[in-house]
Protein backbone atom coordinates (compact mmCIF):
# COMPACT_ATOMS: atom_id res chain seq x y z
CA UNK A 1 0.00 0.00 0.00
CA UNK A 2 1.38 3.39 -0.92
CA UNK A 3 0.70 6.26 1.42
CA UNK A 4 0.20 9.87 0.58
CA UNK A 5 1.50 13.07 2.13
CA UNK A 6 -0.03 16.49 1.79
CA UNK A 7 1.33 19.94 2.54
CA UNK A 8 -1.11 22.49 3.95
CA UNK A 9 -0.46 26.21 3.57
CA UNK A 10 -2.41 27.95 6.36
CA UNK A 11 -2.02 31.36 4.69
CA UNK A 12 -3.83 30.31 1.52
CA UNK A 13 -5.70 27.19 2.62
CA UNK A 14 -4.09 25.33 -0.29
CA UNK A 15 -3.33 21.61 0.05
CA UNK A 16 -0.60 20.17 -2.18
CA UNK A 17 0.13 16.49 -2.76
CA UNK A 18 3.76 15.84 -1.76
CA UNK A 19 3.63 12.05 -1.56
CA UNK A 20 7.00 10.29 -1.34
CA UNK A 21 8.17 8.82 -4.64
CA UNK A 22 7.94 5.06 -5.09
CA UNK A 23 11.67 5.11 -5.93
CA UNK A 24 12.43 5.65 -2.21
CA UNK A 25 11.00 2.18 -1.53
CA UNK A 26 10.11 3.43 1.94
CA UNK A 27 6.66 2.50 3.26
CA UNK A 28 6.14 5.14 5.97
CA UNK A 29 3.13 3.38 7.49
CA UNK A 30 3.57 3.44 11.29
CA UNK A 31 6.76 5.50 11.18
CA UNK A 32 7.81 8.40 13.44
CA UNK A 33 8.05 12.03 12.34
CA UNK A 34 9.70 15.15 13.72
CA UNK A 35 10.22 18.67 12.41
CA UNK A 36 13.83 19.83 12.56
CA UNK A 37 15.24 23.25 13.44
CA UNK A 38 14.99 24.46 9.83
CA UNK A 39 11.49 23.09 9.19
CA UNK A 40 12.63 19.93 7.43
CA UNK A 41 10.71 16.76 8.35
CA UNK A 42 12.62 13.65 9.41
CA UNK A 43 10.81 10.29 9.11
CA UNK A 44 12.20 7.17 10.80
CA UNK A 45 11.12 3.59 10.23
CA UNK A 46 7.79 2.28 9.09
CA UNK A 47 6.76 -0.93 7.39
CA UNK A 48 9.29 -3.05 5.54
CA UNK A 49 8.93 -2.34 1.81
CA UNK A 50 6.89 -5.02 0.08
CA UNK A 51 6.35 -6.98 3.29
CA UNK A 52 3.45 -9.40 2.92
CA UNK A 53 2.71 -9.08 6.65
CA UNK A 54 2.09 -6.14 8.94
CA UNK A 55 4.58 -5.56 11.73
CA UNK A 56 7.96 -5.95 10.05
CA UNK A 57 9.92 -2.74 10.54
CA UNK A 58 12.38 -0.99 8.27
CA UNK A 59 15.72 0.65 9.02
CA UNK A 60 15.02 3.32 6.38
CA UNK A 61 14.68 7.03 7.09
CA UNK A 62 13.65 9.92 4.84
CA UNK A 63 13.74 13.70 4.82
CA UNK A 64 11.12 16.06 3.43
CA UNK A 65 11.98 19.66 2.54
CA UNK A 66 8.77 21.73 2.69
CA UNK A 67 10.42 24.60 0.77
CA UNK A 68 11.05 22.46 -2.31
CA UNK A 69 8.39 19.78 -1.74
CA UNK A 70 11.07 17.14 -2.28
CA UNK A 71 11.78 13.88 -0.45
CA UNK A 72 15.24 12.34 -0.06
CA UNK A 73 16.54 9.15 1.50
CA UNK A 74 18.10 9.60 4.92
CA UNK A 75 20.75 7.48 6.63
CA UNK A 76 19.85 3.93 7.62
CA UNK A 77 19.21 3.12 11.27
CA UNK A 78 21.09 0.23 12.89
CA UNK A 79 17.87 -1.71 13.54
CA UNK A 80 14.49 -1.91 11.78
CA UNK A 81 11.70 0.00 13.52
CA UNK A 82 7.93 -0.17 13.18
CA UNK A 83 6.06 2.20 15.55
CA UNK A 84 9.15 4.06 16.82
CA UNK A 85 9.16 7.44 18.56
CA UNK A 86 11.26 10.51 17.79
CA UNK A 87 12.01 12.94 20.62
CA UNK A 88 13.73 16.25 19.90
CA UNK A 89 16.45 17.23 22.34
CA UNK A 90 17.09 20.86 23.37
CA UNK A 91 20.11 21.09 21.01
CA UNK A 92 18.01 20.07 17.99
CA UNK A 93 19.10 16.43 17.63
CA UNK A 94 16.35 13.79 17.68
CA UNK A 95 16.45 10.55 19.63
CA UNK A 96 15.12 7.50 17.82
CA UNK A 97 13.46 5.31 20.43
CA UNK A 98 11.78 1.88 20.38
CA UNK A 99 10.00 0.24 17.45
CA UNK A 100 9.46 -3.38 16.52
CA UNK A 101 11.86 -5.19 14.20
CA UNK A 102 9.14 -7.78 13.63
CA UNK A 103 5.92 -8.68 15.46
CA UNK A 104 6.63 -8.85 19.19
CA UNK A 105 10.38 -8.25 18.82
CA UNK A 106 11.55 -4.91 20.23
CA UNK A 107 15.14 -3.72 20.17
CA UNK A 108 16.15 -1.35 22.96
CA UNK A 109 18.92 0.39 21.01
CA UNK A 110 18.50 4.16 21.00
CA UNK A 111 19.98 6.22 18.19
CA UNK A 112 20.49 9.94 17.64
CA UNK A 113 19.80 11.79 14.39
CA UNK A 114 21.80 14.98 13.82
CA UNK A 115 20.02 17.36 11.41
CA UNK A 116 23.25 19.30 10.80
CA UNK A 117 25.36 16.35 9.64
CA UNK A 118 22.48 14.16 8.44
CA UNK A 119 23.92 11.27 10.42
CA UNK A 120 22.63 8.67 12.86
CA UNK A 121 24.78 7.44 15.73
CA UNK A 122 23.91 4.91 18.43
CA UNK A 123 23.56 6.15 21.98
CA UNK A 124 25.86 4.49 24.55
CA UNK A 125 24.87 1.05 25.84
CA UNK A 126 23.60 2.62 29.08
CA UNK A 127 20.77 4.17 27.05
CA UNK A 128 19.48 0.81 25.80
CA UNK A 129 15.93 0.21 27.02
CA UNK A 130 13.37 -2.12 25.48
CA UNK A 131 9.95 -0.46 25.30
CA UNK A 132 6.58 -1.07 23.76
CA UNK A 133 5.65 0.63 20.49
CA UNK A 134 5.32 4.44 20.25
CA UNK A 135 6.48 5.35 23.75
CA UNK A 136 5.11 8.75 24.77
CA UNK A 137 8.06 11.04 25.44
CA UNK A 138 8.49 14.71 26.32
CA UNK A 139 11.49 16.94 26.93
CA UNK A 140 11.30 18.63 30.32
CA UNK A 141 12.62 22.16 30.93
CA UNK A 142 15.72 20.75 32.68
CA UNK A 143 16.67 18.81 29.51
CA UNK A 144 15.63 15.37 30.74
CA UNK A 145 13.09 13.34 28.79
CA UNK A 146 10.14 11.65 30.43
CA UNK A 147 8.47 8.55 29.06
CA UNK A 148 4.86 8.43 30.25
CA UNK A 149 3.65 5.31 28.48
CA UNK A 150 2.88 2.80 27.27
CA UNK A 151 4.27 0.98 30.29
CA UNK A 152 2.81 1.72 33.74
CA UNK A 153 5.98 3.22 35.22
CA UNK A 154 7.17 6.57 33.95
CA UNK A 155 10.90 6.75 33.21
CA UNK A 156 13.32 9.67 32.97
CA UNK A 157 16.15 9.76 30.42
CA UNK A 158 19.16 11.99 31.03
CA UNK A 159 20.65 12.69 27.59
CA UNK A 160 23.89 14.10 29.05
CA UNK A 161 24.71 10.80 30.81
CA UNK A 162 22.66 8.44 28.61
CA UNK A 163 20.98 6.90 31.65
CA UNK A 164 17.44 6.02 32.71
CA UNK A 165 15.87 6.38 36.17
CA UNK A 166 12.49 5.20 37.37
CA UNK A 167 9.68 7.69 37.83
CA UNK A 168 6.19 7.43 39.28
CA UNK A 169 3.75 4.69 38.29
CA UNK A 170 0.36 5.46 36.76
CA UNK A 171 -2.44 4.61 39.15
CA UNK A 172 -4.68 2.96 36.55
CA UNK A 173 -1.96 0.83 34.92
CA UNK A 174 -0.46 0.83 31.45
CA UNK A 175 -1.76 3.04 28.64
CA UNK A 176 -1.70 1.03 25.43
CA UNK A 177 -3.82 3.50 23.42
CA UNK A 178 -4.63 7.16 23.60
CA UNK A 179 -3.22 10.61 23.23
CA UNK A 180 -0.88 12.49 25.50
CA UNK A 181 0.08 16.07 26.30
CA UNK A 182 2.48 17.71 28.76
CA UNK A 183 0.49 20.36 30.60
CA UNK A 184 2.05 23.58 31.91
CA UNK A 185 3.27 23.31 35.49
CA UNK A 186 3.70 19.55 35.37
CA UNK A 187 7.42 19.80 34.69
CA UNK A 188 8.45 19.38 38.32
CA UNK A 189 8.02 15.60 38.37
Amino acid sequence: TLHTAQLFDPATGQVTDVSPPVSLQHDMFCSAHVVGPDGEVFVAGGLEWGSPKIGYGTELTALFDPDTGQWSAGPAMAVPRWYPTLATLPGGDSLIVAGDAQPGVQDGLMERFDFGTRSITPEPATATKTMLAYPRMFVLPDGRLIRVGQEQRAMFYEAKTSTWTAGPAMIAGSRIRGSYVLLPGLDRI
